[in-house]
């Protein structure tokens, strides 16, 4: 699914709408990633930007990947598993 896709999807929206009430709310930091879809040359723009302290900005990019990472081998293991 696209970004477009995904943005005009109900779920989409919902989500959406969730992480603009998230960042509306007092955080100490925030970090926002996106990318465009791939080029023709299988390249794409990913843009970052973040809010509040550096150090605590890197802390939740860390956290954020460990989790990403966990949640991959969950699924990979459940797929070789079938």
């Amino acid at each position: 699914m696209t970004l477009r896709q995904f943005r005009s999807s109900i779920l989409g929206k919902r989500k959406l709408g969730m992480a603009i009430k998230k960042l509306e709310e007092k955080n100490s930091c925030y970090v926002l990633i996106t990318c465009g879809d791939p080029n023709d040359e299988g390249k794409m723009s990913v843009e970052m930007s973040y809010e509040g302290d550096i150090d605590l900005a890197a802390l939740l990019i860390d956290q954020a990947s460990t989790i990403i990472h966990g949640e991959r081998d969950e699924h990979d293991a459940t797929m070789s598993n079938s």
